[in-house]
């Protein structure tokens, strides 16, 4: 893999298409309700932090995020490149979350998205800035949601 790809920069104004797969999932992730959307944060937190796989920057960056969102501070969040908010897609991602729980509840196998987001939160110490953090999120939730 180059290092361009590993750079998050590489797909500034690249994911406008992509996002478009998941559009119906960002409206409605825009929609909630800011409090509803910190409620769910903390939820998601509390299952990162009993992840083995989860590490204090992992919960850092999660945190910063969640800060950003519940104090107004929006421009943290949005990466204008490619119109996408770090929070937006942390809320579909704590979606998908409750989604594993059902299906473990249910005998269904969950995914491996607790792992995948650690990493990709824990990863985000090496580019914090907005689109840093959608890149990475963004990635996390197309590679485990199906489009609605």
């Amino acid at each position: 893999m180059s290092h361009d790809a590993l750079n998050t920069h590489t797909y500034d104004g690249k994911l406008r298409d992509y996002r478009e797969t998941i559009k119906k999932d960002l409206d409605r992730a825009r929609g909630v309700a800011p409090a509803v959307k910190q409620e769910a944060f903390e939820v998601l937190r509390g299952a990162l932090a009993r992840a083995p796989e989860t590490t204090p920057q992992t919960l850092r960056y999660l945190d910063q995020i969640r800060t950003a969102a519940a104090t107004g501070r929006t421009a943290e969040n949005y990466d204008s490149s490619n119109d996408l908010r770090a929070d937006d897609i942390l809320y579909l991602c704590y979606e998908l979350y409750l989604n594993d729980t059902v299906a473990a509840s249910s005998g269904g196998k969950p995914s491996d998205l607790l792992s995948i987001l650690a990493d990709q939160l824990h990863d985000m110490s090496t580019g914090p800035c907005p689109p840093g953090r959608t890149t990475r999120l963004f990635q996390v939730y197309v590679s485990l949601a199906a489009p609605s």
